[in-house]
């Protein structure tokens, strides 16, 4: 039996929700992703698809290199990184922490057994931390003083 044609705002919404879950997709309508996250399904997800659990037969770093462009998000982040450590200027730092936080929202929270070595998610995500710390230190000195 196949399955019905799904009208495309469905199909966007669904893709959008697993993309936000940070699930990635194997092919057309399978979505992977390791079993270390925990957190509610959108209505869409809910409405449209059907859960399993598994085990991949091969390597499982392999297949989570394949779904994600963990180079290419690393490439970024450290770029990211040396940016936010160079700017002086609060605006400039403002512009890159936003950047970096756009760039978190892509991470796709692997186990670390997943990740290549020297991944710089837990050290971008410090970083950002720092800046939010010393963005609310200004803001509380010069702002509600």
């Amino acid at each position: 039996m196949t399955a019905e044609r799904r009208p495309a705002a469905d199909r966007a919404a669904l893709r959008q929700a697993m993309s936000t879950l940070r699930l990635a997709e194997l092919r057309e309508g399978t979505w992977l992703r390791p079993a270390n996250l925990t957190r509610p399904r959108p209505e869409p997800v809910v409405r449209q698809c059907t859960f399993l659990t598994g085990r991949p037969e091969e390597d499982p770093a392999v297949l989570a290199a394949s779904l994600w462009d963990l180079d290419a998000w690393t490439a970024k982040a450290d770029a990211l990184r040396t940016a936010l450590a160079g700017a002086t200027a609060i605006a400039e730092r403002f512009t890159y922490a936003a950047a970096v936080l756009r760039h978190l929202l892509n991470d796709p929270l692997l186990p670390p057994s997943l990740l290549p070595a020297g991944w710089p998610g837990p050290d971008l995500r410090a970083r950002y931390e720092a800046f939010e710390a010393d963005f609310e230190q200004l803001l509380t000195t010069h702002v509600l003083a």
